[in-house]
């Protein structure tokens, strides 16, 4: 039987940690409750589960971001040239998409570590982005919402 940390198998069953992926995952445990076990081998708590589901319907489409058309575009016009779509769609990566989550997570802190309370920050970095005319960082972006 070979054996790692996260799975084994023998001639008979593969297991996930130490459930039999036949019989105590599939059709018993959602993608997403399976994905969390596998990695952190405890099972998700609701709160776990809502935030990993919605980033994974996040990520599951990025057809319309700016990267994803510019890598589309280039492979379009050089199917030859591989590497120059990659590269486009690498070049295209920046502050409004892909790179949102970085903005996000620094938000996070500092409304989580402002002496004035979660209230206050909440309250002051949204008017800092509206007085500057900056869109607030989020996980995703549409053309008709700022």
């Amino acid at each position: 039987m070979a054996e790692t940390k996260l799975s084994t198998h023998s001639n008979e069953a593969l297991f996930l940690r130490d459930k039999n992926l036949v019989e105590d995952v599939m059709g018993k445990m959602s993608f997403t409750d399976a994905m969390f076990y596998h990695i952190m081998g405890i099972a998700p708590s609701a709160g776990q589960r809502a935030i990993l589901d919605a980033v994974l319907v996040t990520l599951m489409e990025h057809g319309f971001t700016p990267s994803a058309i510019a890598a589309r575009m280039t492979y379009l016009s050089a199917p030859e040239a591989m590497q120059s779509a990659v590269a486009a769609g690498l070049l295209s990566v920046a502050s409004q998409f892909i790179g949102t989550m970085e903005n996000v997570a620094k938000i996070l802190e500092e409304i989580a570590n402002d002496p004035n309370g979660q209230n206050a920050a909440c309250q002051r970095i949204v008017q800092q982005h509206l007085d500057s005319g900056n869109h607030m960082p989020r996980l995703w972006a549409s053309p008709s919402s700022p």
